[in-house]
Parts: C-alpha cells; sequence; structure tokens
C-alpha cells in the first residue's frame, strides 16, 4: 500500500497583494444572493461546493452555513469561482469561535478577516481512513480534497466517518 500523501496549503497573509491559488472548476454557477455554487460534490449527499466572495461578512457566511449540506466555505477573491483566488474556508466553529472571543461584532467582519487561509488539502483518491489519519495528524475538522490543482470537495471529519463506516467508498465515486 502507498503511502497516504497530503499537503498544507499555506497562503501569504494578504496584505502582500498576491493572488492566491486559482479555482478551477467545471459548469460553476452563482446562486442567489453573494454565495456561488459549484457542481462538484462536498462530502457525503452530494451538495455542490460552496463559495463566497472576500468581501461579504461573516453574517453572511453564516447564514449560508445554515443550509443543511453546506459544511464550510470556499473563500475567494473574485466575482465567480472560475475566475478567483482561494484565500481560504470558513466553517460554522471558525465563526463560533470568533463569537466567543470578540462578540457579537465578529457578525460584521469581512470574511476574508477568519478565513483559514492554512487548511489540509488531500488527494481525491486517498482513502478514507487515510483520510481519518489526516485529520487527526493535522487536528483539523475539514479538508479540501484535491485532484491534481483543482479543488473538488471540502470534507468534514463527520463526513469521512461516515463514509469509513459506511464501507469505504469514497464521497467522489
Amino acid at each position: 500500500m502507498a503511502p497516504a500523501r497530503c499537503t498544507i496549503v499555506l497562503f501569504p497573509p494578504l496584505t502582500t497583494g498576491i493572488l492566491h491559488t486559482s479555482v478551477r472548476s467545471q459548469e460553476a454557477f452563482p446562486r442567489e444572493g453573494d454565495a456561488m455554487a459549484a457542481s462538484q460534490p462536498t462530502g457525503q449527499g452530494g451538495a455542490g461546493l460552496q463559495y463566497i466572495r472576500m468581501d461579504r461578512s461573516v453574517r453572511e457566511a453564516l447564514r449560508q452555513l445554515r443550509s443543511p449540506d453546506v459544511d464550510a466555505l470556499v473563500v475567494i477573491d473574485g466575482d465567480r469561482p472560475t475566475d478567483g483566488a482561494i484565500i481560504g474556508i470558513i466553517t460554522e466553529r471558525d465563526i463560533f469561535r470568533a463569537m466567543a472571543a470578540r462578540g457579537l461584532e465578529a457578525l460584521d467582519n469581512l470574511v476574508w478577516m477568519l478565513a483559514k487561509e492554512d487548511f489540509v488539502s488531500v488527494d481525491v483518491g486517498m482513502s478514507g481512513t487515510d483520510r481519518l489519519k489526516q485529520f487527526c495528524a493535522h487536528k483539523t475538522d475539514h479538508l479540501a480534497v484535491t485532484d491534481g490543482f483543482v479543488l473538488t470537495s471540502v470534507q468534514s471529519i463527520w463526513s469521512c466517518v461516515d463514509e469509513v463506516a459506511g464501507g469505504g467508498k469514497t464521497a467522489h465515486g
């Protein structure tokens, strides 16, 4: 068996003015409002990968995260997922931690201020068991799943546990 591979994606601070990794997705369609969705599956259940522009408020991100199949949002610098650069990811947990530290004012911040710029990325072909090991090794609750340089999904630890308990089927096949 080949050893598990993962990549920790580190982005320089936004103040450098450097654009980050370009998002490549197929058949990306904007949805109502400022959040955007692409056709790739996220975790189990076939939900689409969810995007939000970096200039939107944390309050708007929280509204989008309330949807049942949305575990995380990909924060982008750009108007559309196909044109944007990935700034980071943001989850409900990130928002609740910010609210605990700063109070309700955290909801009025822009999402790029809370987005995790460094997140763990794993290959789409990695088994669920190996992904679980990556969750534990990096002490994270979400992984970016990539196929080469293409972001295909953001998987939560809970959907990975469900995947492994369900017989090892991947969320992508």
